[in-house]
């Protein structure tokens, strides 16, 4: 869905908006005694910020399954915005199995269009926020923590940080290390990852982050 003062509600035929709606097949090793499923309930919508190339559109793909591991490594701006949308079937809470459809909306670092970042603040559950240590510094999460997260008044419990190493080499310890949070963000969760080595992890950390998120809405 392209960015636009005026088509913010709509999917332009030619935006970037995916409605394919992808599954996890894999099962928790000792399944929960109950399954349940709200059909009633809304998607859980996560926006997906962080400073341009960190890495959110390979991340929001790679939770979703959409991507094929060998195309981690191009680079395609994201014009605007676009949600990639997908069912959980891993999470458990109190042992119950619990499914839940998720909505990361995978936002442009580009602040061209600041001015359309208003209109998706509406029933936001949780925030990931993308950056690439070697690039980037805490300092450029603060644009996105005053912008959306202080905003919503979302509290930061709902945010998970990635700290996402791009490229062949393994999670350079010495980067992550030195990249230190805003104050402001002290209590979110934080995960560091390459999608090419360690990609089961960061889904481990997601699957965490979202049980969390539907606990505290839904009163588990």
């Amino acid at each position: 869905m392209d960015f636009n003062s005026t088509a913010m509600g709509n999917a332009s035929k030619e935006g970037g908006r995916d409605f394919s709606t992808l599954k996890n097949h894999s099962s928790p090793k000792s399944p929960p005694t109950k399954t349940m499923k709200d059909v009633t309930r809304p998607p859980k919508k996560i926006l997906v910020l962080g400073p341009c190339k960190a890495g959110k559109t390979a991340i929001s793909n790679y939770l979703g399954e959409q991507v094929d591991m060998e195309s981690l490594g191009e680079y395609r701006p994201t014009k605007g915005v676009r949600i990639v949308e997908f069912e959980s079937h891993e999470l458990e809470i109190h042992q119950q199995r619990v499914e839940v459809d998720v909505e990361l909306w995978d936002c442009s670092g580009d602040e061209r269009y600041r001015d359309c970042w208003p209109a998706l603040l509406d029933s936001i559950e949780g925030v990931i926020l993308v950056a690439n240590p070697d690039e980037n510094k805490g300092e450029d999460l603060r644009l996105w923590y005053q912008e959306f997260i202080a905003k919503s008044n979302l509290d930061p419990e709902n945010v998970l940080v990635v700290l996402n190493e791009v490229g062949e080499k393994r999670t350079n310890d010495g980067a992550i290390s030195e990249f230190q949070l805003p104050p402001q963000l002290s209590s979110a969760v934080c995960a560091a990852c390459n999608l090419q080595h360690e990609g089961d992890q960061l889904r481990l950390e997601f699957n965490q982050f979202l049980m969390t998120i539907i606990a505290k809405s839904e009163g588990y």
